[in-house]
């Protein structure tokens, strides 16, 4: 389906909440005292609390989300900026529970600092994390600053060109200069953390399932691209991905750009059309806005 994500302006501005320091504490709740997670070789790692007088500049990330993946490059500068500035940096991987994957991606990606895991999604609950990846300030006890890195995507699919708000560089800078930060709370854009709770309280209202209506329509349709090894981006090859990237099948199935097919004529004209027909789209459509069910995995396809 989504093979090629195309590059363009959106026309939605991201959410952003101009709020003075320390805008979160209610709203994010009191942070743990305490809290530690394993590194990439099973260290004991703590990232809270943070040394008084610091700073905590916490990232969650994936390492098979290409929104997060597109944000090395700023993962590194950042840290060569600010880390002489009483700022500590870590990440943290609560997709991956595989040490030696996420080990193998810290170095694909050139991440000069920890990666700690949390394969329960304990930081994840603690600190608030939604999607990868997602940007954390943190200090005095507080989370100063959520949300995104910049306003380099406009959504999950349309990736800004030229200069974009530094969101999370300003915070840090006002951070240091002892000012309140401009802006405390950001939309992120990027790929769901399986289980952070994102649809807790979603009223299920859709008469199809994934098991029984859609997973047999991206089987046939979508997964020849959208596996493992494959061309697609991403693969959606389960629930959780499907659930994860709904909202933009929806977007792209309903404006026919995928799945991708450029001959021009009527539907079954050709052999082999992959076009999605009229039927197909509403499944998907009610489905995705129905509260994204899994129905009886026993009626799934093999």
């Amino acid at each position: 389906m989504f093979q090629q994500i195309p590059v363009f302006l959106s026309a939605c501005l991201s959410l952003a909440f101009c709020l003075p320091t320390p805008a979160l504490a209610t709203s994010q709740g009191a942070l743990p005292k305490g809290l530690t997670l394993s590194d990439t070789v099973g260290k004991r790692t703590t990232v809270l609390p943070v040394k008084k007088g610091g700073a905590l500049v916490l990232f969650f990330i994936g390492s098979e989300c290409p929104i997060s993946n597109s944000y090395a490059p700023s993962y590194r500068k950042l840290y060569q900026r600010f880390r002489d500035k009483k700022i500590r940096f870590l990440a943290i991987n609560p997709v991956d529970d595989d040490m030696k994957l996420v080990a193998r991606h810290r170095k694909e990606y050139a991440i000069p600092f920890p990666v700690l895991l949390d394969p329960t999604l304990k930081a994840v609950k603690a600190i608030g994390a939604e999607v990868t990846p997602q940007a954390f300030l943190i200090a005095e006890g507080k989370v100063l600053y959520k949300g995104r890195i910049s306003d380099r995507w406009g959504s999950r699919t349309a990736k800004r060109g030229g200069e974009v708000p530094q969101d999370l560089m300003l915070a840090i800078e006002a951070w240091i200069a002892g000012k309140p930060l401009p802006t405390a709370e950001t939309k992120a854009f990027g790929c769901a953390i399986p289980g952070a709770g994102e649809s807790a309280g979603k009223v299920i209202s859709s008469p199809f399932t994934y098991a029984e209506h859609v997973l047999p329509i991206l089987q046939k349709r979508c997964m020849e691209c959208h596996r493992e090894g494959q061309v697609a981006p991403f693969a959606m090859e389960d629930y959780e991905d499907a659930r994860s990237w709904a909202d933009e099948i929806v977007e792209f199935t309903q404006k026919g750009i995928m799945p991708p097919w450029k001959a021009v004529g009527p539907k079954d004209a050709f052999k082999d059309d992959c076009r999605l027909s009229g039927r197909q789209k509403e499944i998907l459509k009610v489905w995705a806005n129905g509260g994204t069910p899994l129905g009886d995995a026993s009626k799934a396809p093999p």
